[in-house]
Order: C-alpha cells, then structure tokens, then sequence
C-alpha cells in the first residue's frame, strides 16, 4: 500500500530536478533510483503486475515508489517498495516482501530492508545495492512459498489445538 499527497508517473519523475552534489553528500535523482530497480527486476526472475506506483512529498524533495509483481500462486504476492530524499532527510532506502507499507511521511514497514546514504561513492555501489537487495527479497519469497506449502500440508486434529490457536 502507498500512501502519497502526490502521484506522479515515470514521464513527471523525470522532470523532477536534483540539487547539486556537496563534497560529502551526493543526491541520487528520484528517476534513477526507481528505474535502477525496474531495469534489474526481470533480470532477477521478477515481472511487474501493474504500473509502479510513485508518490512524492515536501516539494518533491522526497520520492517514494511500490512495484506489485506477478505471482505464481494465489495466496500473496510480493511487492518491492522504495523511498529517496533530496532534503537529507532520509537514506536510499529499498523494501521488499509479502508486506509493504510506504507512507507520505516515508515511514516504511517490510519484510526485508536495505538503506543506503548518499555519500560521494553511491554511484559505484547502486547497481550492486539493488541487485544484493532484490536476491534477498527472492530469497525471502521462496521461503515464503516454502512455508505456506507447509500451513497448507499441516493438519490439526486434536481440539485442545484448534481451541489453543484460534481462540484467544
């Protein structure tokens, strides 16, 4: 779920401008940080399931974005969110799973998390970052599966049981 004052598409997100690089701190244009992860997702076995959702904040000083994927079972999907800030206020952030919850506020909640400051290097280990980052969340997908497979398999005869797990 992605909850914006703005929503903006990948055309607006390209006119959003990027303040100028200081010595230590390098801002990572909102574009370039969403289509660094669009670019790596079907090389990592990922497919969108419909147009990524973006949303900015504070004057489009802050970018946020949620992808929803295509998936191969019924019983949950995974999703990969992000958030980017030109005002110093946030890292590069990347989430991931069954649950992703991304706020105005850039508040976010996941399964898996990797953030990353804007520092002078950000460009030499993006490409990286996101890739380490989407492995993880295939990672955690699988396992996922892996555990549902068993919830499904997992029969619970006795009564004491069912009475112990479904009634507080």
């Amino acid at each position: 779920m992605l909850l914006a004052e703005e929503k903006i598409d990948m055309n607006g997100l390209k006119k959003v401008s990027t303040p100028s690089a200081t010595r230590s701190w390098c801002p990572v244009p909102h574009h370039t940080a969403v289509t660094g992860v669009l670019d790596q997702l079907q090389v990592k076995g990922f497919e969108l399931d419909a147009e990524p959702e973006i949303g900015m904040s504070h004057n489009r000083l802050r970018c946020f974005w949620l992808f929803n994927l295509k998936s191969t079972h019924s019983d949950y999907h995974v999703s990969i969110g992000g958030r980017n800030s030109h005002d110093k206020a946030f890292s590069l952030a990347l989430y991931g799973g069954a649950n992703v919850f991304i706020c105005s506020n850039l508040q976010a909640f996941s399964e898996y998390a990797l953030k990353t400051k804007h520092t002078t290097n950000i460009f030499d280990r993006l490409h990286h970052l996101i890739g380490v980052a989407l492995d993880e969340i295939k990672t955690d997908s699988l396992v996922n599966d892996m555990r549902i497979e068993e919830y499904k398999n997992y029969e619970v005869d006795n009564e004491m049981l069912i009475h112990d797990h479904l009634i507080p």
